[in-house]
């Protein structure tokens, strides 16, 4: 009786999402903010492909991946290269191959562009991507909470998109990786925590990244007439160990530098 936390806790069930392999290291990418029908249609097919093109990369679709304007939001659809039904079919085209190569492991519903068709008409749009992707059981709504299980080492990945920019807010998710969408702000903060083994009644720091993602939105007109700052295309690939726990997070195009130029993936 008045299991308060346990109450708590049942909410939670439908937010997590759990991956397991045996590689000694994964990469692992969120794909968010594509905004497909306004977004660089060349971002997407070029990161597609580099990610394709690594054999233990994977994927998490996040949130705004469709602009989806719609009567009721803000946004202009002459500025869209593409609308409605013409945006869900684009981004089923684009990452159908990954679904293809087994790199999908979520899809994200937790975007405010997603969710205005939702609102009106209590419609999910990535519940559809899921669903038309043919991997419905992927589908994560709100919040999502990952259990990353490679080799022997468990790292907790977080992903959130409409947040609060105040400095340290998100603590309680308490994950080794939080991604945080929608700023397009693509930058990324390491913080040191304490880390309490209640088994060997030890504590000691580990280190753990909170990531503000890029877009694929290339300086649509709604930036330039409000005099926004331009902020870059792309996003954060998080490289994972699975002999010790070690996290390197990699801007987009360094790690692409990094392979050709013969780093070991």
């Amino acid at each position: 009786m008045l299991d308060k936390e346990d109450i708590l806790s049942s909410h939670l069930k439908d937010n997590i999402f759990r991956v397991k392999t045996d590689e000694k290291k994964i990469f692992l990418v969120t794909l968010s903010d594509l905004h497909i029908g306004l977004g660089s249609r060349q971002y997407v097919q070029d990161i597609v492909k580099f990610i394709l093109s690594v054999p233990n990369m994977y994927v998490v679709l996040g949130g705004d991946m469709l602009n989806n304007t719609t009567h009721t939001s803000k946004g202009v659809v002459l500025e869209e290269y593409a609308s409605g039904q013409e945006q869900l079919n684009l981004l089923v085209e684009y990452i159908k191959p990954l679904v293809e190569n087994n790199r999908l492991i979520a899809v994200f519903g937790g975007g405010n562009h997603e969710r205005r068709s939702y609102e009106d008409c209590f419609i999910s749009l990535p519940q559809m991507v899921a669903t038309l992707l043919e991997v419905p059981n992927l589908y994560i709504p709100d919040i999502a909470i990952g259990f990353l299980d490679i080799g022997s080492i468990c790292y907790i990945y977080g992903l959130i998109h409409k947040h609060r920019r105040t400095q340290n807010y998100y603590d309680h998710m308490n994950c080794d990786i939080l991604v945080m969408e929608h700023t397009h702000e693509l930058s990324v903060k390491e913080k040191l925590v304490l880390s309490h083994n209640k088994y060997a009644k030890t504590t000691s720091l580990k280190t753990v990244y909170e990531i503000n993602n890029g877009s694929a939105l290339a300086l649509p007109n709604y930036a330039k007439v409000a005099g926004y700052r331009p902020q870059n295309i792309g996003c954060y690939i998080i490289e994972l160990s699975g002999t010790k726990r070690d996290i390197i997070v990699w801007k987009d195009t360094d790690l692409f530098k990094a392979i050709q130029g013969g780093y070991t993936t």
